[in-house]
């Protein structure tokens, strides 16, 4: 089974932002969430995702800065493959 394509993010304490996640979406998913932000607070990732109140250089504007504050369940990370099936996270390897 393929592991997740990490989008920078390797382990429990890395920072990234909405736009370095979006970047691996598919062409589906772009669409859906142009000009769209990603909540993770009021997502099921919420209690391992922290808001680090702090903002990066964007394209057209600052970025809010992400930290992963907790390994992400297995069972999670498991179900997230299933829907989106393997050959979508061999293509966010390249």
């Amino acid at each position: 089974m393929a592991s997740a394509p990490s989008w920078g993010v390797q382990g429990k304490g890395d920072t990234f932002t909405n736009s370095s996640v979006k970047s691996y979406f598919s062409e589906e998913l772009k669409q859906y969430f142009k000009g769209k932000s990603i909540e993770w607070n009021k997502s099921v990732l919420e209690p391992y995702i922290l808001d680090t109140e702090e903002t990066q250089k964007g394209k057209t504007k600052p970025e809010k800065v992400y930290k992963l504050e907790k390994k992400i369940p297995a069972g999670f990370v498991k179900k997230a493959i299933e829907t989106v099936g393997d050959d979508w996270l061999e293509a966010g390897k390249e």
